[in-house]
């Protein structure tokens, strides 16, 4: 009687550490999946991230762009502006130097 009853005690533990063993499988069965899910997440968070990034250099990119171009259209209306101005006072100032020229002959002095 004794036999059977530490047979069966022995039965039990050795069915216990199969469950306890069966558990420790399934524990690191359901942590691997959990790496590996956690894994594909931060790659595509990554991904996502860089995508957006790509995104925000091109935006970027253009708006400078675009700055850039209407900066130069209004340096070019200013630098046409400045030739203009100046063709006039060197129209202006060839007409003074004509005046000036026109107005003693040779020999008579220059007002100054």
């Amino acid at each position: 009687m004794v036999e059977r009853h530490l047979e069966s005690i022995r039965d039990r533990e050795q069915a216990a550490r199969e469950r306890l063993s069966a558990a420790e499988r399934e524990a690191e069965r359901i942590a691997e999946e959990a790496r590996a899910s956690g894994e594909r997440l931060l790659e595509e968070a990554r991904a996502r991230g860089e995508e957006r990034r790509h995104e925000l250099t091109s935006a970027a990119r253009e708006e400078a762009g675009e700055s850039i171009r209407a900066l130069r259209e209004q340096s070019g209306a200013q630098i046409d502006a400045m030739a203009e101005a100046a063709s006039g006072r060197r129209e202006r100032a060839i007409e003074l130097i004509m005046q000036s020229f026109a107005g003693s002959g040779p020999g008579e002095p220059r007002e100054g």
